[in-house]
């Protein structure tokens, strides 16, 4: 990463017709040959909704509702355009970024490539706002979990950086976010870390990789996360590294680049150091490169929901089987002996969130 951005098209006046048709096409804006768009549409809508009620009001005597509804069509009328206008000028903004630096710009991206996890979750996954340049691509990402009224869409910013080898699949995750790396269905291996990094971050691995993890993470890989990422939760992954923030990055473009340019700058080098010299042990102590299945990807395991069902299913059992065998306060033993058990295993799963 030698290429040093320049930021400055963040800022000063600019308009839609400085850029030409083909550069806007190209990052998927659109233009005024693509037809009617989105803003002339609601507000059409909205206004002849406005002027059917105002006609049918004056008819019908003015009151405090029909005052309230005239103010509510205005306050649509003119704040739609407005929104509508500020989203458009950041897309502009992050163009023009983009065509001053010689960075790909797209407005609806293609997405991540090696399937981490994170990004597999849901449904109606897409990318936006794509920016990719050297071996660097960040883009905002939304997905939707459940169906119907049940449904909810979760919006993310994510970073992929290559690295020079590959590496197992690992999971870091920061205390210090609102986000939450999605292991909890897989067969991973929590590894107990000393100091302060274990209290910023939770790292987790294949079964048997915990050795192979900590090749990676060197005390100054650590001491990097410490001091420019604790923000950020990161998914190694073949030769990749994703680095996700609960932030979109069109919500601040020029800041959120900054730093995750910054984070990336004086990251990388140091892990394509330790991605050099590491040999998976479970291939051959030779071998570079060279990742073993069951390292190179995290399996799928039973869900923490099903094993917490298991266990409520169990303890009524062996509670409802004890208190008809056994006699008198006896009986209370085996509902004594699994309501403990099961709390355990209810906050051993709330700990691995």
């Amino acid at each position: 990463m030698d290429r040093k951005l320049d930021y400055s098209a963040f800022h000063g006046r600019f308009r839609k017709g400085d850029f030409a048709e083909r550069e806007l096409l190209i990052a998927g804006i659109k233009t005024k040959r693509s037809g009617v768009n989105a803003t002339s549409s609601v507000f059409g809508v909205v206004f002849g909704v406005f002027l059917t009620g105002f006609l049918v009001l004056i008819r019908s005597g003015f009151n405090v509702i029909s005052i309230a509804f005239i103010i509510l069509c205005c306050a649509t009328i003119i704040i739609v355009p407005i929104a509508q206008y500020i989203k458009q000028n950041k897309d502009l903004r992050l163009l023009r970024f983009a065509i001053v630096n010689g960075l790909d710009y797209r407005k609806t991206g293609f997405g991540p490539g090696n399937d981490p996890i994170e990004l597999s979750v849901g449904h109606s996954r897409h990318a936006t706002n794509e920016l990719e340049w050297d071996n660097i691509k960040m883009a905002d990402y939304e997905y939707t979990i459940g169906h119907g009224k049940n449904s909810r869409t979760y919006h993310m910013g994510f970073t992929c950086v290559k690295l020079s080898h590959k590496v197992p699949h690992l999971l870091l995750n920061s205390k210090q976010n609102t986000f939450f790396l999605n292991h909890s269905d897989y067969k991973v291996q929590k590894l107990q870390l000393e100091g302060d990094f274990a209290k910023v971050f939770d790292l987790f691995c294949p079964p048997n990789y915990h050795v192979d993890a900590l090749q990676i993470f060197t005390p100054d890989v650590m001491a990097v996360l410490m001091e420019y990422g604790r923000a950020y939760d990161y998914e190694f992954i073949d030769n990749e590294v994703y680095i996700y923030s609960s932030y979109r990055m069109s919500s601040d473009p020029e800041n959120y680049i900054r730093s995750i340019v910054d984070l990336a700058e004086r990251l990388t080098p140091k892990l394509n150091k330790q991605a050099a010299i590491y040999r998976d042990i479970h291939v051959g102590a030779g071998v570079r490169g060279v990742v073993a299945p069951e390292g190179a990807k995290l399996k799928k395991g039973m869900p923490g929901e099903t094993w917490l069902v298991f266990g409520a299913v169990g303890a009524i059992i062996i509670a409802v089987f004890g208190m008809i065998i056994l006699p008198g306060a006896v009986a209370a033993m085996p509902v004594i002996v699994c309501v403990p058990i099961y709390a355990a295993l209810i906050i051993m799963r709330i700990k691995r969130r």
